[in-house]
C-alpha cells in the first residue's frame, strides 16, 4: 500500500514538473508584458515586474497598425475555415458513401498529394496568382481553402465511415436524396471531427507566417504573424522586447481561447477518425 502512494506521490510530482516547463515560457511572456525594456535583461530574472508598466499595449497600439493585422487575420483565417468545412465535407461524403469502383483508387491519388512538398508547386502557384493580380490581396490564402485539403478530407472520410450505413437506406426510404443524406445525418453525427478540422484550420491559417509573407507586401493587408515579424524588423538594432511579448500574447489568445473550450470535442474528433479505414 505504502509502495503504491510512493509512486503516485512521484507520479503525480513528475507531472507537476513537467507542467511547470511548458507553462513556465507562457509565465515568462504574461511578465514581460509588463515590464520595461531595461527590466528584461535583468538577472536573476523578475517573474513579477516591479515596478510594473502598464503602457506597453498603448504603445503597441500607437506604433503600429494591430487593429489591422488582427482584421486581416480573422477574415483570412475564418473565410479559411469556411471553405475548408465545405469543400472537404463535399469531397469526404463522395469519398465514403458513393459505389464508384475507382472510388478507392483517386482516394489513394488524393492521399498521395500529402508526399508533395508546397515549396515543390510554389513558384507555378505564384505565377498563376500574380496573373490573376491576386498578388498583396488575401485571395490567394482564402480560395485556395475551397478547393480542398487531403489531409482534411482523409479525416472526415475516415469518420463518415463509422456511421452506419443503415442510416442512409432508412433516408432512401422515407424518400430522401444524397444531400438529405449529408445534411441531415452525416453532419450532424460528425460535428466532433468537423470541430476538429475547424481547429485545424484556424490555428493553421491563424499562424501562417509563409503564405502571407510571399502574398502580402503592404503594411495594411498584412496579418499578425507577419506584423510581429515587421516590429522586430523596425527595431533591429534595439528590439523592444515587451512590446514583441505584447504583440506574441494578443497573437495566442484565440488559440488558447478555442482550446480551452473545444478540447472534447478535438480528442473526440482525433479518436474516431481513425477507427475504420
Amino acid at each position: 500500500m505504502k509502495t503504491n502512494k510512493m509512486f503516485a506521490a512521484i507520479h503525480y510530482f513528475a507531472l507537476v514538473l513537467v507542467a511547470l516547463i511548458f507553462i513556465g515560457p507562457l509565465i515568462f511572456l504574461i511578465s514581460a508584458v509588463f515590464k520595461t525594456n531595461e527590466q528584461m535583461f535583468r538577472f536573476p530574472i523578475e517573474w513579477i515586474p516591479n515596478p510594473v508598466k502598464w503602457t506597453n499595449f498603448q504603445e503597441l497600439f500607437d506604433l503600429m497598425p494591430m487593429w489591422a493585422f488582427i482584421r486581416n487575420s480573422l477574415v483570412i483565417t475564418v473565410l479559411s475555415t469556411i471553405g475548408t468545412l465545405f469543400s472537404c465535407t463535399l469531397v469526404a461524403f463522395a469519398f465514403a458513401r458513393t459505389k464508384a469502383r475507382s472510388r478507392n483508387f483517386w482516394f489513394i491519388v488524393l492521399l498521395a498529394t500529402l508526399m508533395i512538398p508546397s515549396q515543390v508547386t510554389q513558384i507555378p502557384v505564384f505565377i498563376i496568382f500574380r496573373e490573376l493580380n491576386w498578388i498583396d490581396t488575401p485571395l490567394p490564402l482564402i480560395i485556395p481553402t475551397f478547393l480542398g485539403n487531403a489531409f482534411y478530407i482523409f479525416l472526415i472520410r475516415q469518420f463518415f465511415m463509422t456511421i452506419p450505413n443503415e442510416l442512409d437506406e432508412a433516408t432512401v426510404i422515407d424518400g430522401g436524396s444524397k444531400w438529405t443524406i449529408l445534411i441531415r445525418i452525416m453532419i450532424p453525427l460528425s460535428i466532433p471531427a468537423l470541430i476538429t478540422v475547424s481547429i485545424f484550420t484556424f490555428v493553421g491559417s491563424w499562424t501562417d507566417f509563409y503564405s502571407p509573407l510571399i502574398y502580402l507586401s503592404s503594411l495594411e493587408q498584412m496579418t499578425l504573424s507577419v506584423g510581429i515579424t515587421f516590429l522586430q524588423g523596425q527595431h533591429a538594432t534595439n528590439v523592444n522586447v515587451p512590446l514583441l511579448a505584447t504583440a506574441s500574447l494578443i497573437s495566442i489568445l484565440p488559440i488558447a481561447f478555442i482550446y480551452t473550450f473545444s478540447q472534447k470535442y478535438f480528442v473526440e474528433g482525433v479518436v474516431l477518425s481513425g477507427i475504420k479505414g
